[in-house]
């Protein structure tokens, strides 16, 4: 096995295909679209929301867009006559769904719906004009109302909704944050390690780096605030050997204190959260689920924005540099970082976009070749998940895309199993990658959970070894499904 639970191994270095060196990629360019940004009426955990605005309405930085269906009588301040209440009124709302008799709430559930699923509002980072609302697909697979509003100017030069008193407490104003940031503070609930994962999640994404870089300072307010909200015996900061300079460690240990620096294995898929869970608590890694949200219709890869194991909760450097951002200016975070690569870009790199950009915008920018386009990935290599163009938005959990012509991609002619046993040597997780994917196409699922088909992280390292080119992944996802459905 190329892991050990000890962490004795190192991971498995994957080689990179079709992308180009990244020596210079230090820091990013920023990028304001001339179209209107969309928001998908969704919070993180792909629960719908339903808009509270209207067409032609004009909304500033930190107006509700869209808020939980259902509201009861006690949230009625939010949506009043006419479906919008005032921005104080809006204001007033929030502060009171953060206390209850004076205390705080448990968890940043703000007026959440009385439903199976905690869930926050949408809060527009930008002021402008909303100029249409329709229906897109959504991350869960459903069509979602999608608001689209044209800034007036750069969000950083907008004034937010007036803030007339903040909440008194340092513990509400970490919960008006959390949810300007999308955040669901509960989720921490009995942790014993933090880990604010900074690695590479997959071959090819670079996001990471330059928001180590760039936003240090905001990454430093969310970690202290929420180390301190957590509690937990150990806070770290989870950083791939080689993701940066000596200097520029030495810095990070300085600044982004109380977190401890914990330097991960370079090689993929060592960043992954099931991998840092696993490396601190010596246990076999699991399958990633997206704590607290509600079931997707389509399977993914794709690690969550928190994941809770063991004791263990592994959240993304940028939503804690998004929980910064929220903490010190006191309005939802405008900007995220993501790298754009791939043999159809002419001018790959790291770009500062705002949250809401369209991605045809932003690969624009960087020299998309349309017509040569065959495979568009969000995420990396390995574990990213294809897409199509004309839906597909920046969000705050973006961390990169990769846009490949036939020539970048790998052949997709999957032959039979060779009985090779690569898939066995790269599967982190210790099971049996071809056996699980033999059962799958058989329809055995009883048998596939039995063979461990429901602890597959997904991160693709099978397929990718597999001389044949079998699409493991996929028919061991088929299976994943398909127990879940039966649940």
């Amino acid at each position: 096995m190329p892991w050990l639970w000890q962490g004795r191994v190192a991971p498995r270095h994957i080689p990179e295909i079709g992308l180009r060196s990244r020596a210079n990629w230090r820091s990013s360019q920023v990028f304001q679209p001339a179209t209107p940004l969309l928001f998908p009426c969704q919070d993180w955990q792909g629960n719908p929301l339903t808009p509270q605005v209207k067409r032609g309405e004009e909304v500033k930085v930190g107006s509700v867009l869209a808020a939980p269906p259902n509201l009861d009588s006690a949230e009625a301040p939010l949506v009043s006559q006419g479906g919008r209440a005032s921005q104080a009124s809006q204001r007033s709302s929030i502060q009171a769904a953060l206390s209850t008799a004076g205390r705080p709430a448990a968890g940043p559930v703000i007026a959440a719906a009385k439903g199976r699923y905690g869930t926050v509002h949408l809060f527009s980072p930008v002021a402008g004009k909303v100029v249409d609302i329709s229906h897109r697909p959504g991350g869960s697979g459903e069509f979602v109302p999608v608001i689209a509003i044209s800034p007036t100017a750069p969000a950083q030069e907008q004034e937010a909704v007036e803030v007339r008193e903040l909440p008194s407490s340092e513990e509400s104003r970490l919960q008006l944050a959390a949810a300007y940031a999308g955040l669901d503070l509960a989720l921490f609930r009995n942790t014993d390690w933090l880990v604010v994962n900074g690695c590479d999640p997959d071959v090819g994404v670079y996001g990471r780096r330059c928001l180590l870089r760039e936003r240090l300072a905001d990454l430093a307010s969310g970690a202290t605030a929420l180390a301190s909200h957590v509690g937990a015996r150990h806070a770290y900061l989870a950083v791939t050997r080689g993701q940066l300079t000596a200097a520029e460690l030495e810095s990070l240990r300085h600044d982004a204190a109380p977190l401890e620096l914990l330097l991960v294995p370079a090689g993929y898929p060592a960043g992954r959260p099931e991998m840092l869970v696993s490396r601190l608590t010596g246990k076999k890694p699991n399958r990633c689920h997206n704590a607290g949200s509600r079931r997707s219709l389509l399977p993914t890869t794709s690690s969550p924005a928190v994941y809770c194991q063991d004791g263990v909760t592994v959240v993304g450097v940028e939503r804690v540099a998004a929980l910064g951002y929220a903490l010190h200016h006191h309005r939802p975070p405008a900007e995220t970082i993501v790298s754009v690569d791939g043999d159809a870009v002419s001018r790959p790199g790291v770009y500062r976009v705002p949250v809401g950009t369209p991605l045809a915008a932003l690969l624009e920018l960087a020299g998309l070749n349309l017509s040569s386009l065959r495979l568009l990935i969000r995420g990396g290599c390995l574990a990213g998940q294809a897409i199509t163009l004309g839906d597909a938005i920046v969000g705050i959990d973006d961390i990169g895309f990769l846009a490949f012509t036939s020539a970048g991609q790998r052949a997709s002619d999957a032959g039979l199993c060779l009985r090779c046993g690569r898939c066995l040597d790269a599967c982190p997780a210790g099971l049996s990658p071809t056996t699980i994917a033999r059962l799958a196409q058989k329809s055995l699922w009883g048998e596939a959970a039995s063979a461990g088909a429901e602890r597959c992280l997904g991160c693709g390292a099978c397929a990718y070894v597999c001389p044949a080119g079998r699409p493991l992944v996929q028919l061991i996802q088929l299976a994943q499904l398909q127990l879940e459905l039966v649940k």
